[in-house]
């Protein structure tokens, strides 16, 4: 990625490290380490969009949570009431699911 960015946007290495770093850190970007002869290295990719959005509304929901207290999730259960019942079905699967792990 480094040697794609460089060359055509006169990107530092460091900037593009920095970048993908704050991503992989947001959730936004994977990453594995490879380990080689030069030493180690890190292979970013895109997480699924599932994911991302996932991550994205749980931290608009920490920062409700922070700035109104628990009152918020009276308000938001309130919105649950407007979503279909197939998509309510298939989010309380995703849940079980994921209680189970």
């Amino acid at each position: 990625m480094v040697k794609d960015l460089e060359p055509s946007r006169g990107l530092a290495y460091s900037t593009i490290s920095t970048t993908l770093d704050r991503l992989y850190k947001k959730g936004v970007l994977g990453r594995d380490e490879e380990v080689g002869r030069g030493g180690s290295r890190y292979i970013y990719m895109i997480r699924s969009e599932e994911k991302v959005k996932g991550r994205v509304v749980k931290g608009v929901v920490d920062r409700l949570l922070a700035a109104f207290g628990p009152s918020v999730l009276s308000t938001l259960n309130d919105y649950v009431d407007d979503i279909p019942k197939e998509e309510l079905k298939r989010l309380e699967e995703k849940i079980q699911r994921g209680t189970k792990r």
